[in-house]
């Protein structure tokens, strides 16, 4: 069995950092997407509670916003 150099060690566990590091940023992006799902689901549940038990209100949240594409989702 060959002896590995420094620099040939150094070389292997700069490509195991490097898949590591991907490893990690695939994790990341994983985690960040379900809590925007999360989050997301969050909204809808609060929004269907809220044009259920208070109308009024509702309808003063859509009256409210101001950009177009916000209130073109209420027509």
């Amino acid at each position: 069995m060959t002896r590995l150099t420094d620099r040939e060690r150094a070389a292997e566990l700069d490509t195991q950092i490097a898949a590591l590091l991907e490893k990690k940023r695939t994790l990341d992006v994983k985690l960040q997407d379900g809590e925007r799902k999360r989050i997301t689901r969050q909204n809808i549940i609060v929004g269907g509670w809220l044009r259920q038990q208070r109308p009024e209100v509702f309808q003063e949240v859509v009256g409210a916003l101001t950009r177009p594409q916000d209130a073109k989702a209420f027509q």
